[in-house]
């Protein structure tokens, strides 16, 4: 059975957390806000959040 240790799971989280960096987006997001006219920031976070998850446990 597979044993899940919050742990590592956790420290796991932090390092993902840290990585990524929203310095760097910035030109996509300004690139983004101009072609839209405004950003989500409920659905962005949600988004973001739910790609580190799948790449946390993938």
């Amino acid at each position: 059975m597979l044993e899940i240790h919050w742990i590592d799971v956790l420290s796991s989280f932090m390092v993902l957390f840290a990585v990524i960096d929203i310095t760097g987006s910035i030109p996509i997001i300004l690139d983004l806000k101009k072609k839209e006219g405004f950003i989500q920031a409920e659905k962005a976070t949600i988004t973001a959040f739910t790609i580190m998850i799948l790449f946390l446990f993938l």
